[in-house]
């Protein structure tokens, strides 16, 4: 497994997928694309035997769209930057999948110009492949009933992704890239689809967003990412007797490699108790599941909850081929840190919500729950932030999560539940 492959499942618990980056003599020789129809995809399940049509776009809800973001790399004790060519859509129209999100990983600063017509990436099985550049893919599947707790998130295990066309249409910036048999379990992907680069300029908003809801949170979302609990900055990694662990700044356990397979809990509530000292049946929930049978790989995500109430932020998800455990991670706050934590609110749902629609000076009824948590719709939640501004340490916190549905672009926000402060905003350009 390559020192990429194991910073994915260390930070995200994600199946990373190997790229090879295909440059030829004739990249600068344009591709004609006039005769195929961009945005479109076409779904495939031999198994319900399915084809149907999605378009990837709509006037009011998330345009194709790229964007260029840096991440940290930690590899033996030490932190890099990493760059990221991130490609989202939402697919509308379909009753197998809502959104597809496209990330090249780069250890090398590249942009958008770097990527020539003709460029071809593989994606393949995990731990094959070049550890220069590498690849995933993934789907989100968002239930229209949104009682409904069968959110569910795929990564492919294999398929193409081609750069066809970068001509500027109206002066803006765009790359269109030829998506071939991206495999998600029973379903495949391929089409055209044409996205629009967004710049820093364009981007930017996503930081804090408090340039675009009308004033600063509490909180940047880059004091956010100094989280102990999730930031690979306070990540430390040790191999014995065929288990591969990874703890953060708390002390938890980010992520469980079983290198070992003889090593494996013989079942999940075991790998819980054993391994993160918690009741699953306690503490958390099951809710999605998902299975590539051409892999034999079977995903669970199991999200964190405390005497009834969903922690925001906080999933363990389990990966296991032909039924034994092979790898497990995530984020979780332990018993301890809860205890104490008032769960009486101060602050009404309504006066959240009214204080939030101040803010961005919309009408109360245009703020609702930001089913922040997937296939769930309270918006009384536990999240983690700083005791303090510029403060190192941490502590859950009571919180409303909000949502703002007249903006093209949902606004989100974290409103303290006993204080009525504005916590944290964001604009959620990236599916999930």
């Amino acid at each position: 497994m390559t020192s990429m492959n194991k910073w994915c499942l260390l930070i995200l618990l994600l199946e990373v997928l190997s790229l090879a980056s295909c440059n030829n003599d004739d990249a600068d020789i344009p591709i004609d694309i006039s005769n195929i129809k961009t945005n479109e995809v076409l779904i495939r399940s031999e198994e319900k035997n399915i084809t149907e049509l999605a378009p990837t776009t709509s006037t009011n809800n998330n345009p194709p769209h790229c964007y260029k973001s840096v991440s940290l790399l930690r590899e033996e004790g030490d932190a890099s930057e990493i760059c990221v060519l991130s490609f989202v859509c939402n697919i509308v129209g379909s009753n197998v999948t809502n959104g597809l999100a496209i990330h090249i990983f780069n250890r090398s600063e590249v942009d958008f110009e770097s990527l020539k017509v003709r460029d071809t990436f593989e994606l393949t099985k995990v731990g094959e492949g070049a550890s220069e550049r590498e690849i995933e893919a993934s789907v989100s599947i968002y239930p229209s009933d949104k009682n409904s707790k069968t959110k569910m998130e795929m990564y492919a295990e294999g398929g193409r992704v081609t750069v066809v066309d970068n001509t500027p249409v109206g002066g803006r910036p765009m790359i269109t890239l030829k998506i071939e048999n991206l495999a998600f379990g029973f379903y495949t992907l391929s089409g055209t689809i044409q996205y629009e680069v967004y710049s820093d300029a364009t981007w930017n908003r996503t930081d804090s967003a408090g340039s675009v809801l009308g004033g600063q949170p509490e909180f940047t979302s880059e004091e956010m990412e100094q989280n102990p609990r999730h930031s690979a900055n306070y990540q430390t990694t040790v191999t014995m007797d065929g288990v591969e662990i990874t703890r953060n700044g708390f002390g938890g356990i980010n992520s469980i490699i079983f290198t070992d397979e003889d090593k494996s809990p013989a079942s999940i509530e075991e790998l819980f108790s054993q391994y993160l000292k918690l009741d699953i049946d306690e503490n958390f929930i099951l809710t999605e599941q998902s299975t590539n049978e051409q892999y034999s790989v079977a995903y669970e995500i199991y999200r964190q909850r405390y005497k009834g109430i969903m922690v925001y932020g906080n999933h363990y998800s389990v990966r296991l081929r032909n039924g034994r455990i092979i790898s497990a991670g995530g984020s979780y706050m332990k018993p301890e840190e809860l205890d104490g934590l008032n769960l009486t609110p101060s602050v009404s749902e309504q006066q959240a919500k009214e204080i939030y629609a101040k803010y961005l000076k919309v009408s109360v009824d245009k703020i609702g729950s930001g089913h922040l948590v997937p296939g769930f719709e309270d918006a009384l939640l536990i999240a983690d932030f700083p005791v303090s501004k510029g403060s190192s340490q941490w502590a859950p916190r009571l919180v409303y999560g909000l949502g703002c549905h007249e903006m093209n672009d949902e606004g989100y926000g974290l409103i303290d539940a006993h204080t009525g402060r504005i916590l944290r905003t964001w604009v959620n350009y990236i599916l999930n």
